[in-house]
């Protein structure tokens, strides 16, 4: 027997989109040491030092980095998540900070960034959902994506569907009894945190974001393909012509 043993590596993928409850389970799938959820806070206060854009929040939720990372036996979930925070820095932070924006902006266009990518997958269709969600916020509109009532209680992606569609079937009495700060239909502003992991791409998209848009609407056609309206009664017909 070896006395002392090479540690095994191996690669884990972590996608964007993916929140914190469904990246903790691939940490323990692959035997990290420790949970991610339970030790957040613990996490977040050791690492503030190294990594001053963690300062004065209460959530991992959108700065771990998705990528493909190499990991070694016996990883703990500190060591993981600074690794993915040094991903951060380099592909996210840093650009922000030399795109001259003020600093204090940074968290906004993290959160609203991180529902752009909820979305929007595609990287080309993404700077007109950035526009239109940023101009909604601006205007003092609701944002209106649907799929942000799903994060408080971290319901997998291919879930949130059917809980959307179950969500805003209820009243809005029965809605507002929930009172679920992530629902941002019915509630104005952002949400208090981001709602998922996102990638750099759709960071830059919603940072260089002008609002400048005619557009105030949009859906998806049954091809994926973006079908923007100027008002209400242009939005509807686009539904009545592309979701049939």
């Amino acid at each position: 027997m070896l006395k002392n043993p090479t540690p095994t590596e191996e690669e884990i993928t972590l996608l964007p989109g993916w929140h914190k409850g469904e990246i903790a389970e691939v940490f323990q799938k692959h035997n990290i040491d420790g949970d991610l959820l339970k030790q957040e806070q613990e996490i977040i206060t050791k690492l503030t030092p190294k990594y001053p854009f963690l300062s004065g929040k209460t959530s991992l939720e959108g700065f771990l980095m998705p990528d493909t990372y190499r990991i070694i036996g016996g990883m703990n979930v500190t060591d993981m998540v600074s690794k993915m925070l040094d991903n951060f820095n380099k592909r996210i932070y840093t650009p922000f900070l030399a795109s001259g924006k003020p600093a204090d902006a940074f968290y906004d266009v993290l959160i609203l960034a991180s529902i752009v990518g909820e979305e929007e997958k595609s990287t080309s269709q993404m700077p007109l959902v950035a526009d239109i969600l940023k101009k909604r916020l601006r205007q003092g509109w609701q944002i209106g994506a649907d799929i942000t009532v799903c994060y408080p209680e971290l319901i997998p992606g291919n879930e949130c569907q059917k809980y959307v569609n179950n969500y805003y079937s209820l009243s809005r009495d029965a809605r507002a009894s929930k009172n679920n700060i992530y629902d941002t239909r019915d509630k104005m502003g952002l949400p208090p945190t981001p709602i998922a992991s996102l990638s750099a791409e759709t960071f830059m998209a919603t940072l260089n974001a002008t609002a400048e848009t005619q557009y105030w609407y949009y859906l998806h056609d049954n091809n994926g393909i973006i079908r923007p309206a100027v008002t209400g009664a242009e939005h509807e017909q686009n539904k009545s012509t592309y979701l049939r």
